[in-house]
Parts: structure tokens; C-alpha cells; sequence
């Protein structure tokens, strides 16, 4: 039986080649690829020719005419689709902050966002692949005028390789005392667990990193709405759960969000010990393991940390 997955992103699909024809007879004069290369941009009319005719095939129902995220498909999608307008995308190779690789527009094209209503278009010719990517661009053609070299971030060797069990112990420990994914996550300790945690690692035990600890927390984004950060036991990633693809959001940070770089902030062992930790959370996902975990978080008995860390156990 096929998925409501499956049949939601053919409803998608059809919605936007359907809005081919409802556009076709308005476009915008700045929609024209001689307007564009005449007001200077880089790339060959005959690619955004291209491009644009693959984005009015397969974008423009959700994404909208003029890139700003406002198709005739948009209010029944939740999330919303991508503004292109700020020439920022959410999952990109990039420190947070930077313009996207062409290879980052490349890839969500190529393999969609899991849980969203972005499906993958794996069997695009790659030439209308790469025009749709220029095209894409010139919705914030400003923003890559003066591009600039940017430095992919790729997963290097996994120092944890052969012993996945210290990984994952260590990525516990970052996750909630070095790095306090659960400021914004949920934590994934009873308050015992995270007051030892944070001892060892930090000399000093805390018993809660916040209020509705077990809870993601709402965040500002830069399209002007509030997202919640995933809980790795109940959230499909995005991008996937590989190796690769946790290492490269977790270093690169999310564009556009409160999810910040960690290149540079962290060690690489600890890099991939939070991968490895994230990994094993999401590997949960859908089992009992995972609703037996939560369980065990909300129904703890309460914890009452030693008399001589009492004053600062709960910050």
C-alpha cells in the first residue's frame, strides 16, 4: 500500500505543474531571463531560460512566482516553503550565515526534505538541475553579486570509528554539559543522569538545563516565524540521519535559525561524539525503546542532589 507520504507529494507535484498554467499568462517581467542578464546577472540567458522554465514546472505551486515562499499550494503546507528572497536556505554545507554552494541547492533538489512537503526530483536531467539552481539564485540576485569563496564542510575520518559505545557516552556529555543542545532540544536524562553528567564534565551539578526540560523550544527564525528544534525521538531529520548528513547540519549550523556553527567551538572528537550521540537518539525514533525512554523522563521520582551542591543544582 502506498504511503500518505507518497501520495502528499504527488498531490504537491500536481499542484505545481497545475499552477504551470494558471502562471504561465502572468509573469513577471523580472521572471525574464534577457531582463536579468541585461540588469547584470552572471549566468547565460539560455541556463536561466532553463531554469526558469523548470521552476515554473516544478517550484512555483509552493514556492510562488516570485520566490517568496507564497504558492497556490503554500497555506496548506506546513512547514512552509523556502522564501528564496534572502538567498538563505536552512541546510547548506556553509558556516550559518554564509551564502549556499550551488551543491547545497543541488542536493535538496535532488533528495528533498524528509517530514516537509519538499519531495526529492532524483530523476532531473543534471542540466536542468544546475539552471534551476541559477534560477533559484536570482530571487536574491543582490546577495551573489558580490559572491565570495566559501569553504564546504565535509565530513572528515570518524575518530570514534570501532568504539561507537565511548561515542555515544561522550556525545551524551557534550550534548548536555558542553555544548547544551538541550537549551533548545529536549534532554534525554532523568535529572540524576544530567546532575552526574554535568558534574564530571563541568565540576558542578545541574539537575535541569530549563523548565519543560523534555520539551523542544519554539525559536525565531529569519523568515519571520517561530520553529520548534527536533526532538530526536519523535522528529523525522530533514536531511536524513546518516553520518555524513548529521555531521555537516551539526558543524555547518541551520541558515536562518538559532542553530549555530560548531565548527571551531568544539574539538572534532566531540564533533562526532554529538553525531554519534544524535544518531543514536534518531535511530530510536518509532520504537518502543524511544517511548519507554520518555516514559522513564517523565515519570522519574524527584532527584535531591547532594547538601553541598544544593545551591546551584537546578541552573
Amino acid at each position: 500500500m502506498l504511503s500518505y507520504t507518497f501520495w502528499r507529494h504527488r498531490l504537491i507535484a500536481a499542484a505545481a505543474i497545475s499552477s504551470t498554467f494558471l502562471l504561465g499568462g502572468c509573469e513577471r517581467e523580472d521572471w525574464k531571463p534577457d531582463v536579468l542578464a541585461d540588469a547584470g546577472f552572471s549566468h547565460e540567458r539560455s541556463v536561466l531560460t532553463v531554469g526558469r522554465d523548470a521552476y515554473q514546472t516544478y517550484c512555483v505551486g509552493c514556492h510562488g512566482e516570485a520566490g517568496d515562499g507564497n504558492g497556490p499550494a503554500a497555506r496548506f503546507l506546513e512547514p512552509k516553503p523556502r522564501d528564496f528572497r534572502l538567498g538563505i536556505i536552512k541546510f547548506a554545507a556553509v558556516e550559518a550565515g554564509q551564502l549556499p554552494l550551488d551543491s547545497d541547492f543541488e542536493r535538496a533538489i535532488r533528495e528533498g526534505l524528509h517530514g516537509s512537503s519538499m519531495p526529492a526530483w532524483p530523476f532531473m536531467p543534471e542540466d536542468k538541475v544546475q539552471a534551476l539552481t541559477q534560477y533559484l539564485k536570482t530571487f536574491a540576485a543582490d546577495a551573489w553579486a558580490d559572491e565570495e569563496p566559501r569553504a564546504e564542510v565535509v565530513a572528515g575520518l570518524d575518530p570514534w570509528e570501532g568504539d561507537i559505545e565511548g561515542a555515544i557516552e561522550e556525545g551524551k556529555a557534550v550534548y548536555h554539559a558542553l555544548a547544551r543542545c538541550n537549551n533548545c532540544h529536549p534532554a534525554y536524562l532523568t535529572e540524576g543522569e544530567l546532575y552526574g553528567v554535568t558534574k564530571t564534565t563541568l565540576g558542578f551539578g545541574m539537575t535541569k538545563s530549563r523548565e519543560d526540560q523534555y520539551e523542544s523550544v519554539a525559536t525565531e527564525t529569519d523568515w519571520g516565524d517561530s520553529i520548534k528544534p527536533p526532538d530526536f525521538l519523535r522528529d523525522t531529520l530533514r536531511t536524513g540521519t546518516s553520518y555524513e548528513s548529521l555531521y555537516r547540519v551539526i558543524v555547518s549550523g541551520v541558515g536562518g535559525t538559532a542553530m549555530p556553527t560548531w565548527r571551531g567551538a568544539l574539538p572534532e572528537d566531540k564533533l562526532w561524539a554529538l553525531v554519534h550521540y544524535v544518531k543514536s537518539l534518531s535511530d530510536l525514533r518509532g520504537t518502543q525503546a524511544a517511548k519507554d525512554l520518555r516514559l522513564k523522563l517523565l515519570e522519574q521520582e524527584p532527584f535531591q542532589p547532594p547538601a553541598a551542591d544544593q545551591e546551584g543544582a537546578s541552573s
